[in-house]
């Protein structure tokens, strides 16, 4: 079966996707890939850094962040919790490792979505999003209108006052270091509403400079501030997974050889990978907080790095039986997760669209099953959505009607995940998965070296034990 492609829509068409779009995205264990497109000739593109690697042994991607630099007052936090980033305002930042996330974006395969190792499929999932960094994983989709109609009367509204014009005369982006200037402190006496003004002004920090940081690094767009308008409306989307979702386009965009720095929470990305590759990890004893992201906040040290070519060759040479599949079962760790994140579980792995405003990406759970503890089968084609890539987030859409068909997949969250079964023999490969794998995935891409799998201890078949998969209402 070749890799399906889902049919453009216009702003006007309404109905309910296509079936084809529920059978290209749920998993079976009896598809036929004899057709796959080889994905090694997609990691061997020109254009992909994973063929140019040995060109270049150095070429770095440059991570974006910033840091708002301040906690909020006491008072604020309130309104920081009622708009969904209560958590997200303990967020400790700690060094990014741009030769470890250059190694890991060589990695990265663009259209499933995931990191390609010896081990097999991985990727960073809703649970990681959740687990990570405190944000829900459930809720409505973020989106809205791609351009604000009236910037400067949404500003004196919302913020009390207006930033300065760009130099065109726009007003499109409010830069972090105006937001910190007029909004760090409250002023003496203040009235609710102007806690409420601080309130959205720590946010568009927290979007524009940890979570969603694009490569404009001193500010942040101004379509963000309307979704801030009712703070409990806020509270109702689901920003873990616009945070994902603007990550896997990060991740992809830096894939390309042109690119020199990436956007998308890159926190959270090194965060996964010293959890679950704990030998990239200078110091890998820290004690385990909540948010567990700030796990390499806490002593210097972890800032640490090596060289690229290192990373690299550690990533080919342990990750095989040195991935940590599921880090955070043991009882040290879950005794950390709130009780709201663990009853979002049933979309830890589920098959859906990833959407913030324009972007829509993909949520192949059906891949890395293992990462849930349960058996990995042979997964569906991935869908393919280049042809929405190509969109632009400035244009004036309503992207809520624009995104329509995949804003409805998305609302089917909660019966989109495929079906689970419990590993019985450890996590190795089955037989039939590792055959697979190992036909159509380059493994190896330090020094010309390609494709290898351990073939022993594989897991008996017929110990797997069906997992409950009834949808659960959150």
């Amino acid at each position: 079966m070749a890799s399906t492609r889902v049919p453009p829509r216009t702003t006007d068409d309404h109905r309910a996707p296509p079936n084809t779009f529920d059978n290209c995205c749920s998993l079976s264990t009896t598809t036929d890939h004899s057709m796959d497109p080889n994905p090694n000739v997609l990691l061997n593109d020109n254009d992909h850094i994973a063929a140019n690697v040995n060109k270049d042994l150095y070429r770095i991607v440059r991570p974006r962040l910033h840091d708002p630099g301040y906690f909020p007052d006491q008072r604020v936090l309130p309104y920081l919790n009622i708009a969904g980033f209560g958590v997200d305002a303990y967020i400790q930042i700690f060094d990014l490792r741009a030769d470890l996330i250059s190694a890991l974006v060589e990695r990265w395969h663009p259209k499933t979505h995931t990191f390609h190792l010896p081990c097999g499929e991985v990727t960073i999932t809703l649970q990681d999003v959740a687990v990570q960094l405190g944000l829900s994983i459930n809720g409505e989709a973020v989106t809205g209108l791609g351009k604000v109609p009236d910037p400067w009367g949404t500003c004196e509204r919302l913020l009390g006052r207006v930033p300065p014009n760009d130099e065109e005369g726009r007003l499109t982006h409010i830069k972090f270091n105006w937001l910190k200037q007029n909004f760090r402190h409250l002023p003496s006496n203040p009235t609710q509403i102007d806690i409420i003004y601080v309130a959205r002004a720590f946010i568009l920090q927290l979007i524009g400079g940890i979570l969603l940081p694009d490569v404009n690094q001193n500010k942040i767009s101004i379509i963000y501030l309307l979704l801030l308008e009712d703070l409990e409306h806020a509270g109702r989307f689901s920003w873990g997974s616009a945070v994902l979702a603007f990550l896997y386009r990060e991740l992809c965009r830096a894939t390309k050889l042109s690119t020199k720095t990436m956007g998308g929470c890159c926190l959270l990305l090194q965060s996964w990978a010293l959890y679950r590759m704990p030998f990239l990890a200078s110091v890998s004893h820290q004690p385990y907080v909540w948010p567990l992201v700030n796990r390499w906040a806490t002593a210097p040290g972890i800032g640490r790095s090596f060289a690229i070519p290192m990373n690299r060759m550690m990533i080919e040479t342990h990750s095989g039986d040195a991935f940590i599949w599921m880090p955070y079962s043991e009882e040290h760790i879950t005794a950390l997760i709130p009780a709201w994140v663990t009853e979002q579980q049933q979309l830890f792995v589920s098959n859906v669209p990833l959407i913030h405003f324009y972007m829509v990406e993909w949520h192949d759970g059906g891949r890395v099953l293992r990462q849930v503890g349960c058996a990995q089968p042979i997964p569906n084609p991935p869908v393919d959505f280049e042809w929405i890539k190509k969109g632009s987030g400035r244009d004036a859409i309503n992207w809520a009607q624009k995104r329509e068909p995949y804003i409805f997949l998305w609302n089917m969250r909660h019966s989109r995940r495929p079906p689970l079964y419990v590993l019985g023999g450890g996590f190795s490969p089955t037989p039939e998965y590792a055959a697979w794998y190992m036909s159509y995935r380059k493994l190896f891409i330090f020094q010309g070296q390609y494709m290898l799998i351990q073939k022993d201890a594989q897991p008996d078949s017929s110990r797997w034990q069906p997992r409950n998969t009834q949808p659960r209402n959150n």
